[in-house]
């Protein structure tokens, strides 16, 4: 999560794919915390317990809420615990928009990097 907010100014990807129960959980969670400092609400438990009441469950999965409502509870304990895992403090300077581009075009159309 840290990564992506330093590099991407969120917590969420640009791009995501959700092949597994994981990546759903991940998704979930990542979109939790990006809402979470947008909106900026008092009480991160009714925030949660309110953006997680919002999401449409496949088939099956609707037992993944009360997972998915412990992991956001367990990662804000991180998040309040830790200066550096805020928001705001992992606004850096921005990536060159070249370099950005540049290291998305290698990993999906499989350009050689500077490594090889």
């Amino acid at each position: 999560m840290k990564d992506h907010k330093r590099v991407y100014g969120a917590y969420f990807p640009e791009t995501w794919f959700s092949g597994s129960v994981a990546d759903t959980i991940q998704q979930i969670i990542f979109e939790l915390f990006d809402n979470f400092e947008a909106e900026t609400p008092k009480d991160f438990y009714l925030f949660a317990i309110e953006h997680l009441a919002q999401i449409k469950w496949e088939e099956g999965q609707e037992h993944l809420a009360p997972q998915a409502e412990q992991i956001a509870l367990e990662v804000f304990e991180i998040y309040k615990s830790d200066p550096e895992f805020r928001g705001d403090n992992l606004k850096t300077k921005p990536i060159d928009p070249k370099l950005k581009d540049m290291k998305r075009d290698q990993l999906f159309n499989g350009l050689p990097n500077d490594d090889e």
